[in-house]
């Protein structure tokens, strides 16, 4: 089918995730907590675990969204729908009618399910996505539903829950229960980047009747600057698979900010030390040790160090080296160093002049950060600029008419862009006489 992006895969068009699939299928887990950021493979991961599940007489697979649900009177009827899919073979794996649950609660309608796989000799697959809405509601106005919710996907080995969620549902581990928390139980596994050789064959499309012929040296250079995460990966594929035979993929591919909604959204379900770790990382083009991101966010280095490990497995962070960090990919990179002013108020110079009063000296250690900012914007300037020039050069060349559009909205968003940065360097200018 070629590169995907935009909606979940399964079968042929999966690639990777084999260690992880492979805990939750044969591991000796009741129920999995998957946990990562958007776009990062969740949905395909319980895909292909139902792809999987059809052709295995031991396992039944029940794939439910439970983004749209309201309440658990809503979980009823999607439950139900997944019972119907002809592709999940529910009736008929678990010897069953629709009849016999259709008119039962779904706690009830649950649990005779899970007592039939008992009955069959099978294991039920609850794969839920999307469920984050309706289990914050549920916490905040249904303790009772949410404690019973936790005690049935925890009722049998017969029963096997996997749920598949952003960051923000860590909320759930504050629920003042007197009982365990609603995680107790579950196995926390993140998902984040592929490995290099299973991003290698995405890039080649090594499953597909027709593999794409990438280059090493291509295939590298999207690797790098995409962190190894697989919707990016298949969105620079798609826009530079004509140039998938040249030496090297064009510099301008990299300057897109048709991204940066999908990284605000990631950024905002964080906890707070973790966007600050985040903050600190990414204004930086080098990596930062340690020390210098304890200094820089004045937390604790035990809760940096926590940090850094939860960015890492989200695939947001990369140790270059021992006790050394980066981002992990140019796009979040960019990303952070151009939305910097907005989130960093506390160094943002019309802040300063508001807090400290006209004429007040800015202390030493403020002066140094505001100039290495500067530098980095100067940087910045001069990196767009060469990219408009390339860009420029590219549409003078390009006779498809589609192509000069495409190329027309990045030169226009790049000078735009060009634009706030200069903005940006002649306050700090400004503020540094």
């Amino acid at each position: 089918m070629g590169y995907v992006v935009g909606r979940p895969v399964s079968g042929s068009d999966f690639y990777g995730r084999k260690e992880l699939l492979k805990r939750i299928y044969e591991g000796p887990e009741w129920a999995t907590w998957i946990i990562g950021g958007r776009r990062m493979g969740k949905t395909s991961v319980l895909h292909q675990i139902r792809h999987r599940a059809g052709s295995d007489p031991r396992k039944v697979a029940l794939f439910c969204n439970w983004h749209p649900a309201n309440g658990v009177s809503s979980l009823k009827d999607i439950l139900m729908t997944s019972v119907q899919d002809p592709e999940n073979y529910v009736t008929d794996k678990l010897n069953i009618s629709e009849a016999a649950i259709e008119g039962l609660p779904f706690f009830d309608a649950l649990q005779h399910l899970v007592w039939q796989a008992r009955q069959q000799k099978l294991q039920v697959l609850l794969l839920i996505d999307e469920p984050e809405d309706v289990l914050l509601t549920l916490a905040a106005s249904d303790p009772f539903s949410m404690k019973r919710l936790h005690s049935s996907m925890l009722q049998s080995k017969a029963l096997h829950t996997v749920i598949a969620s952003g960051p923000r549902l860590r909320a759930l581990y504050d629920l003042a229960w007197k009982t365990s928390p609603f995680w107790e139980g579950f196995e926390q596994l993140y998902i984040g980047p592929l490995e290099w050789d299973e991003a290698v064959s995405l890039i080649r499309q090594t499953q597909s009747n027709k593999p794409k012929m990438v280059p090493d040296k291509v295939a590298s250079s999207i690797l790098e600057r995409t962190g190894q995460i697989p919707w990016l990966i298949q969105s620079v594929c798609q826009a530079t698979e004509p140039y998938n035979e040249e030496s090297e993929v064009p510099d301008t591919i990299w300057s897109t900010r048709e991204y940066d909604d999908r990284f605000t959204t990631d950024y905002k379900a964080l906890l707070e030390e973790e966007r600050r770790v985040l903050r600190s990382v990414g204004r930086y083009r080098e990596p930062l040790n340690v020390n210098d991101i304890v200094s820089d966010c004045d937390i604790l280095e035990g809760q940096v160090l926590q940090a850094l490990e939860r960015l890492q497995k989200l695939g947001y962070v990369k140790q270059s080296h021992p006790g050394f960090y980066g981002i992990s990919n140019l796009f979040l990179n960019e990303y952070l160093v151009l939305e910097l002013w907005k989130t960093i108020e506390h160094l943002a110079p019309d802040t300063l002049s508001q807090t400290m009063g006209p004429g007040t000296a800015i202390q030493s250690s403020s002066r140094q950060r505001l100039s290495q900012h500067r530098d980095e914007l100067q940087s910045r300037w001069d990196e767009l600029t060469a990219h408009i020039v390339a860009v420029q050069r590219d549409r003078g060349s390009e006779t498809d008419g589609e192509r000069r559009h495409t190329l027309q909205g990045r030169l226009e968003k790049l000078k735009a862009e060009r634009d706030q940065v200069e903005a940006k360097l002649n306050t700090l200018e400004q503020q540094l006489e």
